[in-house]
């Protein structure tokens, strides 16, 4: 739902009351209502809190990011809910990294900075992460009744969501950083986001749509949103 300059996540529950919430690291903006009020009634609402969620979200944007990677030894890095501790190798010949039980090994050239180790580990991230969502799209496809090539999709190192669908171009973008979260995760951001080339709104039709097709995705949610691996924030 858009009010003023603010995209807000509406999610009508079976609850008594209705709950705004600002979230960091984003200042995503979040309301839990009542299944019984109309979306009207909903929008009224956040009109009137309207200058609460400007003094939240600016207050959320303002707090230090957390995080900072820096891509030396003993780091831990995050693949697919998994916890790997980096491995920094210098060498002469091909730099990439390598997955090992326990650990991810980063060859790289021995005066290679912070930016390059960086763009290493974006390109291992968009490798790993691909396949794992072209198997969940060709899945989701059927089980939607979507043919896959009627949309396209990409992934993108996005600063403020998940995904993104464009429903006038059937264009979805998944963020990169899916790559650091549970595989349970990465599906209820490709069920939300294909749910979208269908809805283009988080309406209560949109939420019908989601608890047909994956029950449990409150669950996986709540999951992702309190995933240890901070979302957002530099690989």
């Amino acid at each position: 739902m858009r009010i003023a300059e603010f995209d807000i996540e509406v999610e009508y529950k079976e609850i008594k009351n209705i709950h705004l919430a600002v979230y960091p690291p984003d200042g995503r903006v979040h309301v839990s209502a009542p299944a019984y009020m109309k979306d009207d009634e909903v929008n009224m609402f956040l009109y009137t809190k309207l200058s609460w969620i400007r003094k939240q979200h600016e207050d959320v944007l303002s707090q230090e990011r957390q995080d900072k990677r820096e891509y030396v030894s003993g780091e831990s890095h995050y693949l697919f809910g998994r916890r790997y501790l980096l491995k920094v190798i210098s060498t002469t010949e091909r730099t990439h990294i390598n997955k090992k039980v326990k650990y991810l090994e980063m060859y790289v050239r021995k005066d290679s900075g912070i930016e390059r180790r960086r763009t290493l580990m974006e390109e291992f991230y968009r490798i790993e992460l691909r396949p794992v969502l072209e198997t969940l799209i060709n899945k989701w496809a059927d089980a939607m009744d979507e043919n896959p090539s009627s949309f396209e999709w990409n992934i993108l190192h996005m600063q403020k969501q998940w995904g993104s669908c464009k429903t006038e171009t059937r264009t979805i973008q998944f963020n990169l950083l899916l790559g650091r979260v549970p595989l349970r995760c990465i599906e209820y951001i490709v069920v939300h986001e294909m749910a979208h080339l269908k809805e283009h709104r988080h309406n209560k039709d949109f939420i019908r749509l989601l608890d047909a097709y994956l029950p449990d995705w409150q669950l996986r949610k709540k999951e992702l949103d309190e995933f240890i691996a901070l979302p957002f924030v530099e690989l």
